[in-house]
């Protein structure tokens, strides 16, 4: 995801809170016990930047089907 971040068309500053709420999930997910809560909203706040931003259509439509994907697995994963 962190790879593609770049063609999704996020300004400047929307790029850098996307990559550092991406750097909060994945710490937080390393933690134990993880927090669920943190790991979900970081996540939703990155798939929510990259879809308000509307960037590149292929950028898009690459990158939102792997943050609803990751969603859907920290759902199930941190119970």
């Amino acid at each position: 995801m962190r790879e593609l971040l770049p063609a999704a068309g996020l300004d400047s500053e929307a790029a850098q809170v996307a990559a550092a709420d991406l750097q909060a999930a994945e710490e937080q997910a390393r933690r134990e016990p993880p927090r669920r809560e943190i790991v979900l909203a970081k996540l939703k706040s990155v798939a929510e930047l990259v879809g308000a931003a509307g960037g590149a259509a292929a950028s898009v439509s690459k990158i939102l089907p792997l943050l609803q994907q990751a969603l859907q697995w920290a759902q199930q994963l941190f119970r």
